[in-house]
Order: C-alpha cells, then sequence, then structure tokens
C-alpha cells in the first residue's frame, strides 16, 4: 500500500506575525492583463501570451539591476516551476511536489507544503512540476503519481486530495493546472509508457470530477477506425504544458503531444493525435474543433495555443477549409460538421476522443451548457 505523506511547515513561524491574502476571483483572472504587477494565471492571461506589461526594465536600465536575494532549494534537480505572484505573495513549486510561499520582495518562506508522491509513479523526464493555479484562497497543483490537491494559500494546509487516474499505468500531472470560472482543468502526462491521454475538470471546491475528455477516440468514436486493433488504449496523446481560455467563446484550447510508445509503428500507422491543437466547449469539455501540426511529427503540446487558434477562428482565411474533407470535426457521436455549428471555426481534419460525462447542447448558441 503506498504511503503518502504531507505537511505544511510554518518556516521561520512567520504566519504568526503576517497574514497571506489571496482572493483571487474570476473576474480578476479574466481581467489578468490589467494587472501587469501579478503573475495569477501559468501563462500570465488566459491568452497565453506570456507578455508582461511591466515597464520599469528598459534597455536603458537593465545594466544596472542587482541581485536582491535567493531561495536556496531543498531539492536537487532542475526547475520548471512557473511561479505565481498575487499581491507581492510568490508561490512556486520544487521537485517533486511541493509548494512554496514566499514574499516576493525579500524572499522569506511563509509556509511550505510537502506532498511525497507515490513510489510507484512514474515519469519519463525527471520528477517535474511546472507550477499551481489560484482561485478564491486555494491553490491547485497535480502531482506525479496523478493526483489533483487544493491548498490554503494561507496556510499550507491540504483542502482536499483527489486521485484522477491510476498511477500503476504510469498516468502523471506535471503541468500547472488552468482554473476556469469554478473548474480546475489538468491533462496527464505519461505518453511514453502507453496511457490514453485525457483532458479532465474538477469541481474547485471539492475536487470532484466534471468531465473528462480522451484524446484517443473509443470504439463508436470519430477517427477509432484509424487505430489498428487495441492501440487506441495505450495510444498517447498526453497533455503536459497548460492550455488557454476565450471567456467570449467559452472555448479553451490544449495542445497534445506525442503519441506512445512514441516510436512504435502500430500507433503511428493509426491517426495519431501528437503534434496537434484541441478546442473543448467550457461545460461539458465537448470537443468543438482540432488542427493538426503536421510539422511537428512526435510534437510537444505548446502553451500559444490560443493565439493560433483564435486567430483561425476569428479570421477565416480559407474559405474553402470547410470542405468535407478539411473540416472541423464536433465532439458528438453523431460526427455533425463544426463548420454548421461554428462557422467561424473552420481549419483542418482532426480525429477526436470522447466526453466522458452528460452535456446538454444549446443549438442556438452552439456550446454546451
Amino acid at each position: 500500500m503506498k504511503t503518502l505523506t504531507r505537511c505544511a511547515m510554518p518556516l521561520f513561524l512567520l504566519l504568526a506575525s503576517y497574514q497571506l491574502h489571496a482572493q483571487v476571483s474570476y473576474d480578476r483572472l479574466v481581467r489578468a492583463a490589467s494587472e501587469a504587477r501579478n503573475w495569477m494565471i501559468y501563462s500570465g492571461t488566459y491568452a497565453s501570451q506570456r507578455y508582461s506589461l511591466l515597464n520599469q526594465i528598459t534597455p536603458a536600465n537593465v545594466a544596472t539591476l542587482e541581485h536582491k536575494w535567493v531561495f536556496q532549494n531543498q531539492v536537487f534537480g532542475a526547475w520548471q516551476s512557473n511561479p505565481l505572484v498575487v499581491d507581492g505573495i510568490m508561490y512556486v513549486t520544487q521537485r517533486p511536489n511541493d509548494v512554496l510561499a514566499l514574499d516576493a520582495k525579500s524572499g522569506r518562506v511563509f509556509w511550505l507544503y510537502r506532498y511525497t508522491p507515490s513510489p510507484e509513479a512514474r515519469v519519463c523526464c525527471g520528477s517535474n512540476n511546472r507550477g499551481v493555479a489560484i482561485l478564491g484562497d486555494t491553490l491547485f497543483m497535480g502531482t506525479l503519481d496523478a493526483h489533483v490537491v487544493a491548498i490554503d494559500a494561507r496556510s499550507g494546509r491540504q483542502i482536499w486530495n483527489n486521485a484522477l487516474a491510476d498511477v500503476k499505468l504510469a498516468y502523471s500531472i506535471t503541468l500547472a493546472p488552468l482554473v476556469v470560472k469554478d473548474k480546475v482543468i489538468v491533462g496527464v502526462g505519461g505518453g511514453e509508457f502507453g496511457i490514453r491521454g485525457f483532458i479532465a475538470a474538477l469541481d474547485a471546491k471539492t475536487g470532484k470530477e466534471a468531465w473528462r475528455f480522451y484524446t484517443i477516440p473509443g470504439p463508436g468514436e470519430p477517427g477509432h477506425d484509424t487505430w489498428k486493433g487495441d492501440a487506441w488504449k495505450s495510444g498517447g496523446g498526453s497533455v503536459w504544458v497548460t492550455g488557454s481560455f476565450d471567456p467570449d467563446l467559452n472555448l479553451t484550447y490544449w495542445g497534445v503531444g506525442n503519441p506512445g510508445p512514441d516510436w512504435n509503428p502500430d500507433r503511428l500507422l493509426g491517426n495519431a493525435i501528437e503534434a496537434q491543437d484541441l478546442a473543448l466547449t467550457f461545460r461539458g469539455g465537448a470537443a468543438v474543433a482540432s488542427h493538426r501540426r503536421d510539422d511537428e511529427r512526435r510534437g510537444a503540446p505548446r502553451f500559444d495555443v490560443l493565439a493560433h487558434a483564435a486567430h483561425e477562428a476569428r479570421e477565416i482565411r480559407d474559405p474553402a477549409a470547410a470542405d468535407s474533407d478539411r473540416h472541423m470535426t464536433a465532439g458528438t457521436n453523431e460526427g455533425i460538421k463544426a463548420s454548421e455549428l461554428f462557422p467561424q471555426h473552420r481549419g483542418r481534419v482532426g480525429k477526436l476522443g470522447a466526453v466522458e460525462a452528460p452535456a446538454e447542447f444549446d443549438e442556438a448558441r452552439g456550446f454546451h451548457r
């Protein structure tokens, strides 16, 4: 039986004299670009442009920058974490699944939350974690053994812990979650070990799973016939870079990574999902469209999906793309053309996976409610 140890360690007893205030509402996340002093989403804003509007550092003064503080991590290995900064507090992860709250100005540590993944966890490329998401006073983190945990941003205490997939099947979560409205969205890693990739949304308050979208289509789903035998069960299609969100269209965009095992011909002869962009409805997780990046055969997912997908969605540069052999496929078992539901969403063929949650489709608006 696996053993998980978790602790919230108030270092230097600073909590007794310093109160942390996060209170990051969804509306505040939508307007994140207006708060240049903060970095409240993994990629800065829902558009994932990763561009800061701060202007204090210029070519004229960059040579005068001074070293102010250093935090010496307690774990050996590279860092891939992208810190969040909210009202002067920095939230950052260190390997394998620790979360720290620091004073961004001085480097003082307020608390440390430590999660020890199952010893059965398997990852291809090191015990990496790319960061946390925040909503209200709660932080969210994925773990190497495919759990999602919620942590009190003020104290570092765990609120809930949900096992999203079976660690014995080599599922993991290394990306930073994406918070949208009242949901926490994550994708899973493990393509090198033959998982069936998926994206899932959890209720932010309870951790209960709301919907799940598989990147590899199952029996009876559009595109399943492109997979040889039972290859779809372990076809990979991992999602290990945080997606984007368009509040106006109510769509979330995710890049999908490599097939699995990477160089197995049985997987690659099918319509492998690697190097593909997905657009999903926020409520219900139904696939609206996909766009395959043919120039990236083994391709990693990318965080700038929205900038590309939204451009194609809003600017119809190729009317012929609506032809039956090149249309985007709606994420319904009936295989309705997305061009019939979303005239503005036109692109290239994409064989998508399934939605494992009921959703009421609003034909007038073209969204799942």
